[in-house]
Parts: structure tokens; sequence; C-alpha cells
């Protein structure tokens, strides 16, 4: 069975022309995992994966895989995007202002993004941005935003049975 993530990277694939070793490396970002353990899952050095990176943001026409991460987002949740972020925001606890980071986050904001978008300080950010990390036990954005999409999926694949 194919699964929504992996339907979201095949789909992101062929709508930007990726080449094969590329489409592995998204199907990994989408997973949240860093250059380095991206490196090791396929047995390639470092600085390919992290050249390989580069080329595929540029292919995608993103510049951070926070952006390619927002993008497989909106592509799996689609409507229900605020539904999500409210179904993971109550199953980590998060208070009311670090649900509406994470939705921000999964929108792609940086830092100083949504401190402009949410008036408040870019330190006010990153210290919600440290709690949602801190709450949903991961070590970065990307965990956070691989995390959320990892919930999506469930999500629609149990509206799917």
């Amino acid at each position: 069975m194919i699964t929504s993530l992996s339907f979201i990277s095949l789909s992101i694939a062929e709508e930007f022309t990726l080449t094969p070793r590329q489409s592995e490396i998204l199907e990994l970002i989408l997973k949240g995992y860093s250059n380095g353990t991206i490196s090791s899952q396929l047995g390639i050095a470092y600085n390919t994966a992290k050249n390989t990176i580069s080329n595929l943001k540029l292919r995608v026409r993103m510049k951070t895989r926070y952006e390619i991460l927002s993008y497989a987002f909106r592509l799996l949740a689609g409507d229900r995007a605020e539904q999500s972020i409210s179904y993971i925001s109550e199953k980590f606890a998060l208070s009311p202002r670090e649900s509406e980071v994470l939705l921000c986050l999964m929108d792609g904001d940086e830092v100083e993004a949504i401190g402009k978008r949410l008036y408040i300080s870019d330190e006010t950010v990153n210290g919600h941005i440290s709690q949602i990390l801190q709450k949903m036990i991961v070590a970065s954005r990307a965990q956070v935003m691989s995390t959320v999409l990892q919930f999506v999926q469930t999500q629609v694949e149990t509206e799917k049975s």
C-alpha cells in the first residue's frame, strides 16, 4: 500500500521532474531526517547529500527544507490544515499561542515572519518554538513539521478506511 506521505513525495517528484536520488532524499526530508542521517541512510558522503539537497531545493524552487515540508503539508492536509493543528495541539498539550506558532511554522514562516504575523518579538517566537520542541519531544523545526505531516497522514488514511 502506498502511504499518503509516499504519494505526496511522488507527486512532488513528478511535478518538478526530480531525479531518482532527489526523490529518495525528498522522502527522507519529509520524514524529518537531518543531512547526516540522510547521508547514512543512503550510504553516501555527507557533502554529496548536502549538494543533492541543494540541487533538490533549486529544482523545486524552494529555499529551505521548511518550505518543502510546508508545501507537502498543504498538499496532504488541504482544507484540514487548521483542524490538523488543533488535533496535534491537543495531543501534545500546546498552549493556544504555541498552536498559532505551529500553524505559522507549517505555513513555512520563518521566525521574523511569525513575529510580525502574531505581533510578538522574535525572542518570544523562539521561546514558543522551544516549548513546542520540548512538548513534541523532537530536536528541530524540521522534525516538528515532519511529525505534523505524519499525524496528518494518519488522519488521511483513517478517513479513507
